[in-house]
């Protein structure tokens, strides 16, 4: 039976009926349930969870396609990448990946799927093209990547390497790598977002808890923001202005403002959060509050919880389909 959202109110733990400042404009979001070994699909308008998928042991990341057609689960536990049919929340396909799959992203233009595979026997990221799921690439990154972000105008994915400690430029379409950005040793990099103009690249690190900032022209960090205890999730506002860290070590989501590169401000939402997507409106941010078994909504611009469904198991990454 679909669970309903309910109001939150974090302070004192108040539970009320699902409030009508939650509701949006009726997008789905999926979210990985890693010890469930499920995607579940949530329906923020309604503030249900209308269905419960099974995709296999351990799913840990996943992302929908732009038009919301295909969602994704990275099954790490089984080394496959889960493709839904979103209408019929049907598994469709089970494409084979490397070693230790993780972060799964969709190409801006909706053709590609890249994954990347973290082990150290593979150190590479899997292309496919949505649609006919050939694989199109394998493209041997740096050691332990573990995310992929997208730069829309410059064509480029950027991949998060952990253990090399810096970043690959590839092109997504081919997966030819194109140039390598180093940071310092300090930390690991781990979840990565770009701003939508292409100019900036924020990758938040495991170990020293902080967010490098790459300028993308010049291919160099900026700066480190410190942030609370990781390892961290990372999405920027549609606007550009926002980026929003997760820490799964703390409570907390940490702000930060694009304009001055600074922590402005932390949003309590619960203990564990990992994954964290805006809506694709900007007016709302979804956060699986791993820990607590919750999908929390905030309002960022007040930066107030407004509402959480429980979601048991473990609720790790959140997909939203952003056109």
């Amino acid at each position: 039976m679909p669970r309903s959202w309910t109001a939150l109110v974090v302070a004192v733990g108040m539970l009320a009926a699902w409030p009508a400042a939650a509701m949006m404009d009726g997008a789905r979001i999926y979210v990985s349930n890693r010890d469930a070994g499920r995607l579940d699909v949530v329906d923020p308008a309604q503030g249900t969870i209308l269905a419960e998928i099974a995709v296999g042991k351990k799913p840990t990341y996943s992302a929908a396609t732009p038009d919301g057609r295909y969602a994704f689960a990275t099954v790490t536990g089984e080394r496959v990448l889960a493709v839904v049919d979103t209408a019929t929340n049907e598994v469709i396909q089970r494409l084979p990946l490397g070693e230790a799959p993780k972060g799964v992203e969709v190409s801006p233009d909706g053709r590609f799927v890249l994954v990347a595979n973290e082990g150290g026997g593979s150190n590479s990221v899997s292309i496919f093209s949505v649609g006919d799921w050939k694989q199109v690439a394998e493209a041997k990154v740096g050691r332990a990547p573990h995310n992929i972000a997208f730069a829309r105008d410059r064509g480029l994915a950027y991949v998060a390497n952990g253990e090399s400690h810096d970043v690959t430029v590839l092109r997504w379409s081919t997966g030819e790598v194109v140039a390598t950005i180093a940071l310092d040793d300090r930390g690991m990099p781990h979840n990565l977002a770009a701003t939508p103009d292409g100019r900036l690249l924020f990758v938040a690190r495991k170990g020293s808890d902080d967010v490098a900032v790459i300028d993308l022209e010049a291919q160099k960090v900026l700066r480190y923001i410190p942030v609370s205890k990781g390892h961290h999730a990372v999405d920027v506002s549609p606007d550009g202005r926002w980026v929003y860290v997760s820490g799964i070590g703390d409570r907390v989501l940490n702000v930060i403002d694009v304009a001055r590169l600074e922590r402005v401000a932390t949003i309590e939402v619960g203990e564990g959060p990992h994954g964290v997507r805006f809506s694709p409106d900007g007016k709302r941010v979804y956060v699986a509050v791993a820990k607590a078994g919750k999908v929390v909504v905030v309002d960022p611009e007040r930066r107030k919880v407004l509402a959480a469904v429980d979601d048991p198991g473990f609720p790790f990454w959140i997909g939203v389909a952003r056109p």
